[in-house]
């Protein structure tokens, strides 16, 4: 997504988008992806990076998934495939990061 966004906008068959913005979703992606390798080998080290990824997470699955396939049903199989992931993604952190330990902080 940071080197070839054209090649992902043709794969999945997305439309165009400012570059500048994907980019900054990409990073972003990429930076917390790298983190949480680190947060699922200490997560009592990195309960912020965790968290974070789970938040934003949650938002996305709740506030732009859930809600755009109530409004509109006829999802691409791009939304669905990232909503799978993003659901994974979300069960790992619930079973990674250490709340009670978060709690006592």
């Amino acid at each position: 997504m940071l080197i070839l966004p054209n090649i992902f906008y043709n794969i999945f068959a997305w439309p165009a988008q400012n570059s500048y913005l994907f980019g900054i979703i990409a990073s972003l992606w990429l930076v917390l992806g790298f983190l949480s390798i680190f947060g699922y080998s200490d997560p009592e080290k990195y309960i912020p990076i965790l968290l974070l990824q789970l938040f934003y997470q949650l938002v996305w699955m709740f506030g732009i998934f859930l809600v755009n396939a109530i409004i509109n049903p006829n999802l691409e199989i791009w939304t669905i495939i990232l909503a799978i992931l993003m659901g994974i993604y979300i069960v790992g952190d619930l079973l990674v990061i250490p709340f009670r330990a978060f709690f006592e902080i």
